[in-house]
């Protein structure tokens, strides 16, 4: 289940607010435009916005019209996810121009909305976004009668993405887990935290955090692990391959080295120029990363990550603070 924090959940600083997330584990930042507020950051101002934050955006338009120009700024600030609030639009119509927008795009509709309106318009949407409370608002209660709701849709419609928003927390974030939501937004929950890493993860492991690291890592054999003597080529392609922006440097012992991180090669370019493609990888390696142990529970980690000061989204996981067992994947 992915997450996407709500970025106006948060009075001021939404760069400072934003770039905290980004090593949270939450997946998008969602930001709402309520027709008669005035939005602190401006749908003009976007692009600008998207340039300084990291994660992917997640726009709400609750408005009475959707124009062009709104599907430009969208596309130009690279939004990923774009949710129309039905309704909020008085001409209905104008979702004829969702086919514009370049990212991925739904209609919200709130608990009084008939859910025949999905059928209506399952050829024109991505995915539907259930509101739980009053949309743009932040800070509501959760509405329970949509868990029945949610069940239909996920029934009728096996294949269409769900998102949940409005007043999640991690009480209903367990149930929306159980009933298999693809994302839900959460805004004050995460936003008042003490310690965002807790309440990110308690929304992810269904609130349990005495679970072990070892119970909730990807095993080793879905891990890129090359060895010290691996080539440049042979680490790019592990990189390439696995998708998770590193690959895990092992002896063959299996005792862990290091990893090697897109940044570690741009720093090796930097540092050998031409000859980083005859270096092997323990000599691009970064032999002293960060790490958590498959014993730690879920609290421990978090603690320790958030101790740490380091921007870290994939964590090697060790047993016996020498061989690799595992990894966290905070994109996940």
């Amino acid at each position: 289940m992915k997450i996407s924090a709500s970025i106006f959940a948060v009075e001021k600083d939404f760069i400072a607010y934003a770039n905290q997330l980004k090593y949270s584990g939450v997946h998008s930042l969602h930001l709402d435009y309520l027709e008669g507020l005035d939005a602190p950051i401006k749908l003009q101002d976007l692009p600008d916005f998207g340039l300084e934050v990291e994660l992917p955006l997640d726009v709400h338009l609750i408005q009475s019209s959707l124009a062009e120009g709104d599907i430009f700024y969208l596309n130009k600030a690279l939004v990923k996810y774009l949710t129309v609030q039905y309704e909020n639009l008085v001409n209905k119509n104008e979702l004829d121009m969702l086919h514009e927008f370049n990212g991925i795009c739904g209609i919200g509709i709130t608990s009084h909305t008939s859910l025949e309106v999905i059928e209506e318009l399952k050829e024109k949407i991505q995915y539907v976004m259930v509101m739980c409370s009053d949309p743009g608002v932040s800070g509501s209660k959760f509405d329970e009668s949509n868990i029945e709701r949610i069940k239909y849709i996920r029934k009728q419609y096996p294949n269409l993405p769900i998102h949940v928003d409005g007043g999640i927390e991690n009480i209903n974030g367990i149930t929306m887990k159980e009933l298999k939501v693809d994302l839900v937004v959460s805004g004050s929950y995460i936003a008042r935290a003490k310690n965002l890493y807790e309440n990110v993860f308690r929304l992810k492991y269904a609130n349990d955090c005495s679970l072990k690291v070892s119970q909730i890592m990807i095993e080793k054999p879905s891990l890129p692990i090359v060895s010290e003597e691996e080539s440049f080529i042979n680490i790019i392609s592990q990189i390439n391959r696995y998708k998770m922006g590193l690959a895990f440097v092992v002896s063959g012992e299996n005792r862990f080295k290091g990893v090697i991180s897109d940044g570690d090669i741009r720093r090796a370019f930097i540092d050998y120029n031409k000859e980083t493609f005859d270096k092997k990888a323990g000599e691009i390696m970064n032999n002293d990363p960060f790490y958590v142990n498959s014993e730690m529970t879920v609290i421990e980690m978090i603690n320790k990550i958030a101790g740490a000061q380091k921007g870290v989204l994939v964590i090697p996981v060790l047993k016996d603070s020498e061989n690799l067992v595992g990894a966290i994947d905070l994109n996940s």
